[in-house]
This record gives C-alpha cells, sequence and structure tokens, in this order.
C-alpha cells in the first residue's frame, strides 16, 4: 500500500489546497495520507468535513516547539483531534503567530524594508 505521511498544504506554508493536496494523492495511488500542516490541523478538517472514502487521512500536525534553547518541530500523528487542551494550545499558537507577524512587518518597516501583511 503506497502511504505519504509528510506534507503540508496551503493551511500552513505548502503550496495545494488540502483537498487538492488530498485529490493528487488520490490520483499518484497513494491509499493512506496525513497532513502534518505546521500547528493546524485546519488542513484536516477540511479533508474530514469532505471525505473521500478511496483515500484514508489520518490525523496530523508539525507541532513547534523547543528544547535546549533551540527550535524543534514534532510530527504528531493519529492523535485525538478532537482533544480540548490540544486545540487550546493550536488556538493560542495561531494567535501568537498572528500577532508575531504584526511585529515582524514594523521591524522591517523601520529597517527600510516596503512590506506590508497583504
Amino acid at each position: 500500500m503506497l502511504v505519504d505521511f509528510h506534507m503540508h498544504s496551503t493551511a500552513s506554508d505548502g503550496v495545494m489546497r488540502p483537498l487538492d493536496l488530498r485529490a493528487a494523492n488520490k490520483a499518484a495511488g497513494i491509499k493512506m495520507m496525513s497532513l502534518t500542516d505546521h500547528d493546524t490541523i485546519d488542513g484536516f478538517m477540511t479533508m474530514l468535513k469532505e471525505p473521500d472514502l478511496d483515500i484514508a487521512v489520518i490525523p496530523g500536525c508539525e507541532f513547534s516547539s523547543t528544547y535546549k534553547d533551540k527550535d524543534v518541530h514534532i510530527l504528531g500523528y493519529a492523535f485525538d483531534y478532537t482533544n480540548k487542551e490540544l486545540n487550546d494550545y493550536l488556538t493560542f499558537f495561531k494567535e501568537s503567530r498572528e500577532n508575531r507577524i504584526f511585529k515582524m512587518i514594523d521591524l522591517l518597516v523601520k529597517d527600510g524594508y516596503d512590506v506590508s501583511v497583504e
């Protein structure tokens, strides 16, 4: 059985929308996949809402963390995507990232770059 377990969609930093990514995997003969977007399960939830019985989709996420003052990424698979604590963490992390983008833009503008959030 062909399996694909580490990919990102437009829900984080990928280039394909979740349903298009699933369709591409299906067209390639993949029978099981896990979307591991950075710190979000939004793409997985999109696929869950529009199921395709020809390809199994396993919950996945690439969680950001730190270890000994270094950024690390932890791949998680087949977890309880309805877990309240998990969803609270993902919501917190998403809000933190959204706030961080404004700080980054301000710093770039102060350094003379002509950029905006858009």
